[in-house]
């Protein structure tokens, strides 16, 4: 009894320890099982994260490319319409040239063109004037910009104005000299008509009387009651004298 009693003891102490032992290694592998799959767990968030994160940052490289070729669009919109003008006023230059050539002869013609010239000088001077003080004082550059063309203008203006009052003189001018050149002609016509009517007809009767007194209607030429041609009286209107050939 006393030997079976230590034994059995023994044995169920080994027993004992063999079940501790087994739970002991069921736990630590279901330790290691749980450490496992919180492991792939962890990973699995941090790949999900680094997705994430690889996903907003090629969002934002596409946000970005987007936005340079807004850029780019809008340069070459800039770029477009800066070449359109440059064409523009090239093209006005060059019909202010054409004009100029066909007109060479005529002053106020090459003025105008002349104008036209300084006016696309003028033009490309406040351009690259307003684009300079654009950048620093946008609202003082234009007011002051404004305030030089309208003086220019002006200046252009005042000029015209009196090259126009010029040619107004030269016709009124012109004028006066047609006008006294034509009352010339009436004065030169009516002289050449009361030679026609009262002088030839004398000369022709002269020619005709040899000898003999000559008797015929002209029209006294003195106010006075003496007629210095003949004897008779002249009265105011129609007389008939007796003039001799050597009265002549």
């Amino acid at each position: 009894m006393d030997r079976d009693g230590p034994d059995a003891a023994g044995q169920e102490a080994a027993v004992e320890r063999g079940r501790c032992r087994s739970r002991r290694a069921v736990a630590q592998e279901q330790l290691a099982q749980i450490k496992e799959h919180k492991d792939q767990a962890d990973l699995a968030k941090l790949e999900k994260r680094r997705e994430g994160e690889q996903i907003q940052r090629s969002s934002q490289l596409y946000q970005m490319e987007i936005q340079r070729d807004k850029e780019k669009e809008q340069e070459k919109k800039i770029e477009f319409q800066r070449q359109h003008h440059e064409h523009i006023a090239e093209q006005k230059i060059f019909k202010a040239e054409d004009k100029q050539k066909e007109d060479k002869d005529d002053d106020r013609i090459k003025a105008y063109i002349k104008g036209k010239e300084m006016m696309a000088d003028l033009t490309r001077e406040k351009n690259l004037e307003t684009n300079r003080m654009i950048e620093k004082h946008k609202d003082k550059a234009f007011e002051q910009l404004t305030a030089q063309m309208n003086e220019k203008f002006k200046i252009e203006d005042d000029r015209l104005a009196r090259g126009a009052a010029e040619v107004e003189v030269e016709y009124q001018m012109q004028n006066k000299e047609k006008e006294m050149k034509k009352k010339a002609v009436l004065e030169s016509i009516e002289e050449n008509r009361v030679t026609v009517k009262y002088i030839l007809p004398l000369e022709k009767h002269l020619q005709r009387s040899e000898k003999e007194p000559l008797s015929f209607q002209v029209p006294c030429a003195c106010n006075t009651n003496q007629c210095p041609t003949a004897e008779a009286n002249c009265g105011p209107s129609y007389k008939t004298h007796a003039i001799a050939r050597t009265c002549l």
